[in-house]
């Protein structure tokens, strides 16, 4: 693969790949040979994504300043301008927990402020649910790629949110979630926010 003969489309798909396989050069180069198949490569895209990196022009208007994570991200959707809430809290969450997202995420989100959270059962399903039910926009920064959504039993919030919102994945077709992958998430859940509530 010769790099300076590549064009800058393929170079970003090579990187999104590279971060999607840990660095490991033997699943770097498995799925870097599937984006290029001809089947499984258009399979990639005909979801409607685009790819962002530092070079994208809509990475800087919804990107704070200085931040590490610095993609290329998967994007399926429209990233909505700022000012954007990351919410983030526990799976098991109790009711009084529940009853506090809820209370503050219509608040917001009716308000015009955009949710932006990682689609996990709990707290994250709330703040997803709660915007959409008031009319407001909400993103969700998935651990995996979109044909691998997680939890599968969102599967229909998730396309909720690709309608009015967005959703934004570091992962091309084909990858699954792994422990790693949740920190990641967050990072990037914290890049796409001007505040995060933590409850």
């Amino acid at each position: 693969m010769d790099w300076t003969a590549m064009t800058e489309d393929e170079r970003q798909r090579a990187l999104a790949v590279w971060i999607a396989a840990d660095g490991r050069v033997e699943k770097f180069l498995e799925l870097l040979g599937q984006l290029h198949d001809p089947t499984v490569g258009a399979a990639a895209f005909a979801l409607g994504a685009e790819l962002w990196s530092p070079a994208h022009a809509s990475y800087h208007n919804v990107v704070r300043e200085k931040v590490e994570v610095a993609g290329p991200w998967f994007v399926q959707g429209r990233v909505p301008g700022s000012p954007r809430l990351g919410v983030v809290g526990s799976r098991a969450v109790d009711h009084e927990g529940v009853r506090v997202c809820k209370a503050i995420v219509r608040e917001v989100a009716a308000a015009g402020v955009a949710i932006v959270s990682g689609g996990a059962l709990g707290i994250d399903t709330v703040a997803h649910s709660e915007a959409l039910i008031v009319g407001g926009q909400t993103v969700s920064v998935l651990p995996s790629a979109f044909d691998r959504l997680t939890p599968a039993r969102n599967a229909k919030m998730f396309s909720r949110i690709a309608q009015t919102g967005a959703l934004v994945s570091e992962y091309p077709p084909g990858v699954t979630a792994h422990r790693f992958h949740f920190h990641r998430r967050n990072e990037i859940i914290a890049a796409l926010s001007d505040a995060v509530l933590v409850v």
